[in-house]
């Protein structure tokens, strides 16, 4: 049985690459382990070929020696490509490898800085057991764990501060558990370069990542501290408009294509000037496409240094052939309706409006309801928090949320509670009179 369809052209190189990775943690009964036979088709070594490349010819011959049962020449390939990649690595001066000796996400070898990753954990949706996601590498059920991301990724309190405490847990465990990483940011501290944090931008309104990533600096600092390592700088990064509502079902084409004023504004030369090593965290990485984004541009800007943290990467096969997955992840426990859980977020007493959340207030799908949903089950503090939150935002501007926005300033009896930001004169327009023609384009 082949394992998939192959190809060597373009894109399909990093699906290829990740198929390997996949094909690599397959377990084999002892027996079948190979003990340095000889290999009927070896791997020969290319200098200057990319890591990516090199797995794609090894998957090649797995899928071949898999076809065939030959399990003992299948161990010999994944013998020889780990001594290959090794030498693709010391010999292009790449340093770029995973923590632990692992590669997670191979970067590009020409990288001219020291880029390094990791993640908490790889998952996939699951073929059955019971469980709708697995592990990735041992395949354990993370249903639970996918769960409270689900209800992080909406704000809700608890599960921030939960996946905050996990974030410093696990990176200050990688500086413990890597001295790759340990010398990378103490190499940056002694030349004097700032060690930053970046987070996906947002505008005005924050993302349940950025809550969780502020969140989550105070106690890494604390450890960097403890570890005789320099704090991180938490460094805001802001977009110029909202981003797209169904971001999280797009492609990875269709994310770069995204309109350039909803994408995160990067750090200029002007930052860059300064020795700077970037910290990115993100929270879910499925195609990619920010996390390179950020990473190509820390190179072009000659940062010291990158190292991209991720809560949770998704099997990147499954992501490629399926650019939903993300938002089923999203909605594994938080509906796309308005119900009982969306409640308990919103009168939480910690409760802050993150992006997401008031995309699905606002949303087509919940206009019908609205209105009396939340004047019967929002309390008075949180329908303050989110209209001001909801107008601090462009939401009004954008024409599949604009009804929406009045809906929820009729609730909220804008015109009474927040009569102190009214002009005197005549010449001001009440906010529940916008045009609904208002656009950032007019």
């Amino acid at each position: 049985m082949l394992y998939v369809p192959l190809t060597l052209a373009g894109e399909c190189c990093t699906i290829v690459s990740f198929n390997f990775l996949k094909l690599q943690n397959r377990i084999l009964p002892k027996e079948l382990e190979y003990t340095d036979g000889e290999l009927q088709d070896p791997l020969e070594y290319r200098s200057g070929e990319s890591v990516l490349v090199l797995e794609a010819r090894a998957t090649i011959l797995l899928n071949n020696y898999a076809a065939a049962g030959n399990w003992q020449l299948w161990r010999g390939v994944l013998a020889q490509t780990e001594v290959l990649r090794e030498k693709l690595r010391v010999g292009a001066d790449c340093k770029v490898a995973g923590l632990d000796g692992q590669i997670i996400h191979p970067f590009s070898q020409d990288s001219r800085i020291p880029c390094l990753d990791s993640t908490m954990r790889t998952i996939m949706r699951s073929d059955g057991n019971g469980a709708t996601w697995i592990d990735q590498s041992t395949g354990e059920d993370v249903d639970e764990i996918v769960r409270r991301y689900s209800s992080m990724k909406f704000g809700h309190p608890d599960e921030v501060k939960y996946f905050a405490k996990l974030a410093a847990e696990h990176f200050l465990g990688e500086i413990d558990g890597s001295e790759l990483l340990f010398e990378k940011l103490m190499g940056a501290a002694e030349i004097g370069a700032t060690i930053c944090m970046m987070v996906p931008g947002s505008r005005n309104v924050p993302s349940a990542s950025n809550l969780v990533f502020e969140e989550a600096l105070d106690y890494i600092n604390m450890g960097m501290f403890l570890r005789g390592l320099p704090s991180l700088v938490n460094i805001p990064v802001t977009r110029l408009r909202t981003s797209t509502s169904d971001y999280a079902q797009a492609s990875e084409a269709q994310r770069k294509a995204i309109e350039d004023g909803t994408k995160s504004v990067l750090p200029g030369p002007e930052f860059f000037k300064h020795q700077v090593y970037v910290c990115f965290f993100d929270d879910l990485q499925v195609t990619g496409s920010t996390q390179a984004r950020y990473r190509n541009h820390v190179i072009e800007m000659n940062g010291e240094g990158f190292f991209l943290f991720t809560l949770l990467n998704v099997d990147s096969y499954q992501a490629a052939s399926c650019p939903q997955i993300e938002d089923e992840i999203n909605h594994f426990h938080i509906p796309k309706t308005l119900d009982s859980s969306i409640v308990e977020i919103v009168n939480h007493p910690d409760f802050v409006p993150v992006q997401r959340l008031l995309k699905l207030i606002l949303s087509v799908r919940n206009r019908g309801i609205l209105r009396f949903f939340a004047s019967d089950n929002f309390s008075p503090e949180s329908m303050e928090k989110l209209v001001l939150k909801i107008i601090g935002n462009d939401f009004y501007t954008q024409a599949e949320f604009e009804p929406s926005v009045r809906i929820m300033c009729e609730v909220a009896c804008v015109r009474d509670k927040f009569s102190c930001v009214y002009s005197k004169g005549d010449a001001m327009t009440p906010i529940l009179n916008i045009p609904r023609n208002l656009s950032l384009k007019a």
